[in-house]
């Protein structure tokens, strides 16, 4: 039998991978986007293997038509896992940053998950009525969700929040048998890196005190990106946490691991302070 899985954003990045991975494992995929053109190419390349499915994750309208029309393809067989892996990044200062975009960013990272999560749970109740299936919903958070760097507040804050909410999908699905874990990546070669240094190379808050800094960050960007781990290695984590049987409930997974564990379970937050403050300070005053 072969298993269902259903994860978005998959058009690019970290989803993308995710995709690759499961299919090569032998998986059907339903895999969202927002463009037709995505859609094509994907099922080109992937042929059968992959169902498009078309939402943003701020329309719930269209989330739950999909999730509807999901169902009747897989039918009393269910879907065996959910991927949340659709999500956007900024660099934004919190004393800057518009409340509108706040609203919009949790509105994607945040209340889309919820939004799919919620759609779909259905079709993970169904699978998990069988015993021997594993049901499992994996969320995508960050290591920016337990271990914040400046200038990532808004995007920081989304991921607590999924954080938050995952452990609180886990304890509460246990009734169900479904099983909920999160993975944590740190840097990953994706096109967010493109997208953030467009952004940020816009001269963003000119008449303030972090003009000049977000003038350079784009070399604090590029160290980033530099050490970033291929997005191939967390589309084989997700496999991996999905058909362990006991898996861990989190996941981090980053180029130098053990700086973000040491930022999330030893280092206090003043010597992270220090710690940042000296980094932003050599990219500010750099010439």
């Amino acid at each position: 039998m072969m298993k269902n899985v259903v994860i978005t954003g998959v058009s690019s990045g970290i989803g993308l991978a995710i995709m690759q991975s499961f299919i090569n494992a032998g998986f059907k995929v339903f895999g969202s986007v927002r463009k037709k053109e995505d859609a094509l190419r994907l099922k080109q390349e992937f042929g059968d293997s992959y169902e498009p499915m078309f939402f943003d994750l701020t329309d719930d309208q269209a989330i739950k038509d999909e999730a509807t029309r999901v169902a009747q393809i897989v039918g009393h067989q269910g879907i065996q896992l959910l991927v949340n892996s659709g999500g956007i990044s900024g660099g934004d200062a919190i004393m800057h940053v518009s409340i509108d975009y706040m609203k919009h960013i949790y509105d994607v990272n945040t209340l889309g998950l919820m939004r799919v999560s919620q759609a779909f749970f259905p079709l993970l109740k169904i699978s998990s009525a069988n015993t021997s299936v594993q049901t499992k919903i994996v969320n995508i958070s960050s290591g920016a969700g337990r271990a914040v760097r400046p200038y990532l507040g808004p995007y920081a804050a989304t991921k607590h929040a999924v954080e938050a909410i995952s452990d609180a999908m886990r304890r509460e699905l246990m009734r169900y048998g479904i099983d909920v874990i999160i993975i944590e990546p740190g840097p990953i070669q994706t096109k967010i890196w493109d997208k953030n240094k467009a952004k940020v190379g816009q001269y963003k808050y000119q008449d303030t005190d972090y003009a000049v800094l977000f003038q350079k960050i784009d070399k604090g960007v590029e160290g980033m990106e530099h050490n970033a781990l291929p997005a191939s290695a967390v589309g084989d984590l997700v496999l991996k946490a999905y058909v362990s049987k006991k898996p861990r409930t989190r996941y981090l997974i980053a180029p130098h691991r053990w700086m973000f564990w040491l930022a999330i379970h030893v280092l206090s937050d003043r010597f992270l302070d220090r710690m940042f403050k000296k980094q932003f300070d050599k990219i500010e005053f750099s010439k």
